[in-house]
């Protein structure tokens, strides 16, 4: 608490004059007392004193986050064409990708990955990841531009025919080093089951003539 006091004690011109040659002038033909200013001595008090404040703190939700009311709401009026569901818990997870699967606001896809799954979300159908071969990497030239390495490849994607377990066999025996027949061979057998074919079902005929 500081403590200043301003006023001044009530002098009377008279005294003002005997103890104070030249205090007085006159102003506007009155006789005012002219006073010197002084430094009242001050002194400066610190005490810690416990003040109960009657106020309350007002809850406001700025926080940034969503209750699932909100989100489905969200996603009801954007419709997206895919959807990836990141963050939350895992039944929170599930519940919000069926209600989407269920009530059909989402037209594509709805991926919930897991921490640190990669998901693929291009919905571009005419993208194709292709494997190129050494041979053709090293022939192309590339071109810089500004952070990026560009070449042009002139190709057309031929798709490969799947590769049934027969085939698959075949390749494992000729990796193990195993003879394969060659096609005279292999014709010749077609020619004995075919033969034998026939030879059944003439046997067959036969035994139905005789009944």
């Amino acid at each position: 608490m500081i403590v200043d006091s301003s006023v001044v004690p009530h002098i009377t011109t008279e005294r003002v004059a005997e103890t104070i040659p030249g205090a007085l002038h006159s102003e506007n033909g009155q006789t005012v007392p002219h006073y010197e200013e002084r430094e009242w001595p001050t002194k400066c008090i610190s005490q810690i004193t416990k003040m109960e404040v009657l106020c309350k703190v007002e809850f406001i939700d700025f926080e940034g986050r969503s209750d699932g009311e909100s989100v489905k709401k969200i996603l009801s009026q954007v419709k997206p064409k895919q959807l990836v569901i990141v963050h939350g818990s895992a039944a929170a997870t599930r519940h919000l990708a069926q209600y989407a699967s269920e009530t059909g606001i989402v037209q594509g896809k709805i991926f919930t990955p897991r921490l640190g799954e990669i998901v693929d979300a291009t919905i571009e159908s005419h993208i194709y990841q292709v494997t190129l071969s050494d041979a053709l990497m090293s022939s192309l030239i590339f071109q810089t531009v500004k952070d990026a390495e560009l070449s042009w490849l002139d190709a057309r994607i031929a798709r490969r025919k799947a590769i049934t377990g027969a085939t698959s066999a075949v390749e494992e025996n000729r990796e193990e080093g195993e003879e394969m027949p060659s096609e005279d061979e292999t014709m010749e057998q077609g020619g004995e089951e075919e033969t034998g074919d026939g030879e059944r079902l003439s046997n067959k005929r036969a035994a139905a003539a005789d009944t």
